[in-house]
């Protein structure tokens, strides 16, 4: 990464960021002992100019408090106005739950990006039953959708009072 401007990795979590406007990786795992060098290394971001853009795809967990700390990143006004956005790429799916349930995704200055269908179609695509989305350069993070609750009967469950 040329112009790198910020780094910290203790073993477990990984932070770096470089570029204008500013790129940053997060990687790994924050908790409560993680979270001084995050917000340290995040604090720096502060006084950038122009919208904060920040991957989430390679961190597996994050609390409340470090979560917290990457939202401040998000300052209020629009771009064109001064002031400047935090967008989220990769967001995990249990850390988009996160932000949904406490309200946090709608943040002033918060863009999470929604997880994108890219097709690059080849040419000439195969014909037959191997003719798949794979085989044509399609890639999607698509979760089937959840079955309807439904009560349980059946022999088993009925000899135990259900």
């Amino acid at each position: 990464m040329a112009n790198c401007c910020g780094a910290y990795y203790d073993g477990v979590l990984r932070v770096i960021w470089a570029g204008r406007p500013p790129v940053v990786l997060i990687a790994g795992e924050v908790d409560e002992s993680r979270y001084a060098g995050l917000a340290s290394t995040l604090e720096d971001l502060a006084s950038c100019e122009g919208d904060i853009h920040v991957s989430l795809a390679e961190l597996a967990f994050c609390d409340l408090p470090g979560l917290r700390a990457i939202l401040r990143l998000a300052r209020t006004g629009r771009a064109d106005e001064g002031g400047s956005r935090l967008v989220l790429h990769d967001v995990p799916p249990h850390l988009r739950m996160m932000l949904e349930i406490l309200g946090w995704d709608c943040t002033p200055g918060l863009i999470i990006e929604a997880a994108q269908l890219t097709a690059s179609l080849p040419a000439m695509a195969p014909a037959g039953p191997a003719s798949n989305g794979a085989a044509m350069g399609l890639t999607a993070s698509v979760s089937a959708p959840r079955p309807a609750h439904r009560k349980r009967t059946g022999p088993a469950l009925i000899g135990r009072g259900r």
